[in-house]
């Protein structure tokens, strides 16, 4: 989803009632300046869009995931 899209699925949730919103964001999106790669300018909306949700009166979940593998899950989650 990028920028705008998360923006307006925040602002639908806020008039909806919605309880909790679960933003699917990216590992390095609290930082973007702290890498230096092509998926910067990605980061670099999530960081925005992760940043208006957090401004919101919303209650909310962000997820933060690296790398995608075709490996089994470990079953261990870190928070």
């Amino acid at each position: 989803m990028d920028l705008w899209a998360a923006k307006k699925a925040v602002d639908y949730s806020l008039k909806e009632g919605i309880q909790h919103f679960v933003m699917v964001s990216g590992l390095g999106a609290q930082d973007p300046d702290e890498f230096e790669s092509e998926i910067k300018p990605y980061l670099v909306a999530k960081y925005f869009s992760d940043y208006y949700l957090i401004e919101s009166s919303l209650d909310y979940t962000i997820l933060r995931p690296g790398s995608l593998t075709n490996e089994n899950g470990t079953g261990l989650v870190v928070s």
